[in-house]
């Protein structure tokens, strides 16, 4: 622990449990300490920042929730005339400075449609290019069966309908122009199966599968290990992973800031306000919570990605 003595000193001040929690910072913080040859309360805005970007964080809680004690234990330190110059540098660190050193790399990363799209053209296979835009239709959200019954036959005009195990009509939604040809080509694709002579139509649907529909694999299982697959051809190189989820949540921020334009609104306006519904309710987000708690957790869990 670098200055222990002073440490020492501010620890005896607190509860068991915020002792705790301060002795690991300082634990971690010994490593700059030492590099900078000074006390984390002497340190500058900008070394202030370093050391936030080497904590390898990647939640704005948890970064914001350092700050807030760091400012703490220097408010203390400058009680004590210990500060060099008698400022409090980490007071002056903005919100967005903060959150500009946290760790991307441990973040989700998602997409914007025009990376999905530069994946989407790099894969050949038409069935597969269906399956990485399902989500981002909501195919698939209410429940992972729809994925196996989508034909261009219950398209009219852009709206598809989409169906159950049973062949049932669930609910339309509407697609564009581009998506449209892609469920027809894969429709109406033949593939060649390896106990058969002859190239077989599989199920007359745009996913294609040898088990039609019949497999002791659940379709989620046969969704996310042809999305790993997808991923290590297509979007690796890209920095992208490919699963339903971030194909799915993508478009939700996706329509979340479109909306904020079109209605001249910040996103969290939107988030908190009655457009928000629909999406959620297309994408099914958390629909056994209330309505004002959706909200709350889709902010918490997006808002990096929309302020």
């Amino acid at each position: 622990m670098y200055n222990e003595k002073q440490k020492q000193r501010y620890l005896e001040t607190l509860v068991d449990s915020t002792r705790k929690w301060y002795e690991n910072i300082f634990e971690t913080s010994q490593t700059i300490e030492n590099f900078y040859d000074k006390d984390l309360y002497d340190f500058t805005e900008q070394q202030g920042l370093t050391f936030f970007s080497l904590l390898n964080s990647s939640s704005v809680e948890s970064l914001g929730s350092i700050c807030s004690r760091i400012i703490s234990y220097v408010d203390w330190a400058l009680s004590q005339n210990l500060v060099y110059d008698g400022v409090n540098h980490f007071r002056q660190i903005t919100k967005e400075e903060r959150d500009k050193c946290l760790s991307i790399k441990k973040m989700d990363k998602y997409l914007t449609e025009e990376e999905l799209n530069k994946i989407v053209a790099s894969i050949p296979d038409y069935t597969d290019k269906f399956l990485v835009l399902a989500p981002w239709y909501s195919i698939g959200s209410r429940i992972k069966e729809e994925l196996l019954y989508v034909s261009d036959r219950d398209i009219k005009g852009l709206t598809l309908t989409l169906r159950d195990e049973n062949f049932n009509p669930t609910r339309e939604i509407q697609i564009d122009q581009n998506y449209k040809d892609i469920i027809t080509i894969a429709t109406n694709m033949y593939i060649s199966l390896e106990d058969s002579r002859n190239k077989t139509l599989i199920g007359d649907f745009a996913w294609k599968t040898r088990s039609n529909g019949n497999s002791d694999l659940s379709v989620a299982a046969r969704m996310n290990g042809k999305f790993s697959r997808l991923t290590q051809k297509y979007a690796k190189k890209y920095g992208f992973v490919l699963n339903y989820n971030v194909v799915r949540f993508s478009a939700m921020l996706h329509h979340v800031k479109k909306l904020a334009i079109i209605k001249n609104k910040s996103c969290k306006e939107i988030v908190f306000s009655d457009d928000i519904f629909d999406i959620f309710d297309l994408y099914q987000f958390r629909t056994t919570l209330p309505n004002n708690k959706r909200q709350a957790v889709f902010w918490y869990k997006f808002k990096l990605y929309l302020e």
